[in-house]
């Protein structure tokens, strides 16, 4: 395992990419909002990156993003890190366009056996392999199948857990980095330490997936529910016991805080009103001061090494893949079109304007250690 260099992953984005609200971060590009517009469809909600609408989205995104090329795209090469999102976002492309289609999936493992195989699928070919230094042989897979790295290609990368945090290499560190986002919020609304373990406990029990019918297995909610049980407000053990109940849902809970916010300090009434506001509005993000927490914790893992440790390195920062840095470096010079996509909602990845005017950039635009070769 080698360090290459200290990098961005906008070397080779140059700003074409989406967060959760599917606004290109590159102004000239047009958004969901306009897609919808341009389809007559203006009630229409944000899709998941399964849905068909999503796949119809990004696919516009693409030709739109690719008309200063001077091909048309035939090809569609994509990098994940989960067959069931990432999987099913491809082979919906794929079906929605008719292109020619390779995936790459990876979850590294530390083990010795190498696992590179074809998997079947319904529409283009998929990949998965446990080394990220197998996108080489997805390369030549690719070469094989007679598709050429030029503009007549474009190229689609999960953010989160492919680009930066490779899924079993670097990603406990974006794990973490939730929690430590939730902490912070400890210390500003509950004047109590970030390290309290009893709010550690009752986190760590709801993200279990026990409990995803409860929490909806979403951040947002995870948090709020955690935030508002070490608050006092109800009695923890008694919640675990009703979260287990599959009749006992979200909106009890928030009914119910709703009806003792009077019981609630200051701070947390105003954060609890701004929640069941976003909540109402069907937001999918409505913790908007956690995802703001989230964005200050997670641009401080981006930063250059600050030890010759390379596993000390993996353990503590969010650094970028570095097959899939040399691999998108290498597409991009060939003339082939990359794009990025993320799940990570655009509170918890672009800074705000008072932010932005203080030097904080958004996440695809940090630099921090590019990192190849398996544990």
């Amino acid at each position: 395992m080698s360090i290459s260099t200290v990098g961005s992953i906008n070397d080779f984005l140059h700003d074409n990419i989406v967060y959760r609200n599917l606004i290109p971060y590159n102004k000239t590009l047009p958004s969901f909002v306009d897609y919808m517009k341009e389809k007559k469809d203006s009630d229409a909600l944000l899709p998941r990156k399964t849905e068909l609408l999503y796949a119809e989205t990004i696919t516009y995104f693409l030709k739109e993003a690719h008309k200063t090329k001077n091909k048309d795209i035939k090809n569609l090469i994509y990098i994940g890190d989960t067959l069931m999102n990432d999987g099913g976002a491809f082979q919906n492309i794929i079906k929605y366009t008719n292109w020619n289609g390779f995936c790459y999936i990876c979850d590294e493992k530390n083990e010795e056996t190498n696992d590179f195989s074809l998997i079947n699928s319904d529409y283009g070919s998929i990949y998965k392999s446990n080394h990220w230094n197998n996108i080489e042989l997805f390369k030549k897979e690719i070469l094989y199948n007679g598709v050429h790295f030029d503009a007549s290609s474009v190229l689609l990368i999960d953010m989160d857990k492919t680009m930066v945090g490779a899924r079993g290499r670097n990603d406990k560190v974006i794990d973490y980095v939730r929690l430590e986002a939730a902490q912070m919020l400890l210390t500003q609304y509950l004047k109590i330490d970030k390290e309290d373990p009893l709010f550690i406990e009752i986190y760590s029990i709801l993200n279990k997936p026990l409990y995803h019918h409860f929490t909806k297995d979403n951040q947002d909610y995870l948090v709020y529910i955690s935030l508002i049980i070490r608050a006092g407000l109800f009695n923890k053990d008694e919640i675990f016991k009703s979260a287990l109940d599959k009749n006992y849902s979200l909106d009890k809970f928030i009914i119910a805080v709703e009806n003792l916010q009077e019981n609630l300090s200051k701070e947390l009434h105003d954060l609890h009103s701004e929640f069941f506001y976003f909540y109402n509005l069907g937001d999918p993000t409505p913790f908007k001061e956690f995802r703001k927490s989230e964005y200050i914790a997670t641009s401080q893992k981006f930063i250059k090494p600050t030890s010759s440790n390379k596993q000390k390195i993996l353990d503590s920062q969010i650094v970028i893949t570095g097959e899939v840095y040399n691999f998108a470096i290498e597409a991009e010079k060939s003339g082939i079109l990359v794009f990025g996509l993320s799940d990570k909602p655009d509170e918890a990845s672009i800074p705000t304007k008072e932010q932005m005017s203080n030097g904080m950039l958004p996440l695809h635009q940090l630099s921090t250690a590019v990192i190849e070769g398996g544990i």
